[in-house]
């Protein structure tokens, strides 16, 4: 069912993604191929491999920024239709865009993610896919604010100098906590 589709697709953008490697490198002429721009319209004619490989890496969704890369620059060399290049070059920025939120979050870094978020927006990255990032980063912020709450409260209440306001902050950081949805054992534990 579902996971063999899954697979499946995977391995068509892998196969994909190889061949793009291989016709950016090569170079050799073909027969003729018909790119045809969101399902219809618009068609621009090519004559060789390269054309072919990357009309195939956008169709199977090919996400291998470096056969990407690759493919564009060895498009731009060869004079390919503009559009196809247009069309490589935005998936290329939405792949890299990906790729930054993907190891940002990975890295559980917030400045990072930050950063990766406000560059992926830049690289009209899916909707989805920003929201699951901001998500994350709500996440680590609470953990952060959490966790510098019961610092300083445990610290003060050491000194016998806590105050309403410290226990109100860590009131406060543990319901934004439980909010942007960290996991329990974390908001229990002390």
């Amino acid at each position: 069912g579902r996971r063999f589709e899954e697979a499946a697709a995977a391995l068509s953008r892998a196969v994909a993604a190889r061949e793009l490697e291989e016709a950016a490198q090569g170079g050799e002429e073909d027969e003729d191929v018909v790119f045809l721009a969101d399902g219809g319209g618009t068609a621009g004619h090519g004559h060789n491999r390269l054309q072919s490989a990357l009309i195939a890496a956008l169709r199977v969704g090919v996400d291998n920024s470096v056969a990407l890369y690759r493919g564009a620059e060895a498009a731009r060399s060869q004079n390919l239709d503009q559009e196809l290049i247009d069309a490589v070059e935005t998936t290329l920025s939405q792949t890299v865009g990906n790729e930054a939120i993907r190891e940002a979050t990975q890295a559980s870094d917030e400045a990072a993610l930050a950063e990766a978020l406000s560059f992926a927006k830049d690289c009209s990255v899916e909707e989805t896919v920003i929201r699951e990032g901001e998500a994350h980063l709500a996440t680590l912020a609470a953990r952060r604010r959490l966790s510098a709450a019961r610092e300083l409260v445990g610290a003060l209440a050491a000194a016998g100098a806590a105050a309403a306001e410290d226990m109100a902050e860590l009131r406060a950081a543990l319901a934004n906590a439980r909010d942007v949805g960290v996991v329990i054992s974390e908001i229990t534990s002390s």
